[in-house]
């Protein structure tokens, strides 16, 4: 079956994400964060979290609009947010933060077309 290309476009969220929601992103993505790391370690939670596709569909399982502009910010917040409390160890917790940063700066490097 051959590729199919093309453009999607989104439109700019102007809005915010509502308290409810976020912390319902938080609590899901803490035990979805916890459970991957546990199942398949941290190396591996990061190269999934680096696949657009595969954030952009995490981003949908936690319940944030599959075609807002704030995706990528509001899921990156919320797994930082569960990162942090989470049952991580400190070390562990610290890393996690560090590589989703990176990854978040590595996605807007390329999205900017650097």
């Amino acid at each position: 079956m051959p590729i199919q290309k093309g453009v999607a476009t989104f439109t700019l969220d102007t809005g915010r994400c509502p308290p409810w929601l976020f912390q319902r992103m938080v609590k899901l993505g803490r035990s979805m964060v916890v459970g991957l790391v546990a199942e398949y370690g941290s190396d591996e939670v990061v190269k999934r979290l680096a696949d657009p596709v595969w954030f952009q569909s995490l981003g949908t399982v936690l319940a944030f609009d599959w075609n807002a502009s704030g995706l990528t910010t509001i899921l990156t917040a919320a797994l930082k947010e569960a990162i942090r409390n989470s049952n991580l160890s400190p070390g562990e917790k610290q890393k996690a933060e560090h590589r989703l940063l990176r990854q978040q700066a590595g996605t807007a490097d390329q999205n900017r077309g650097k």
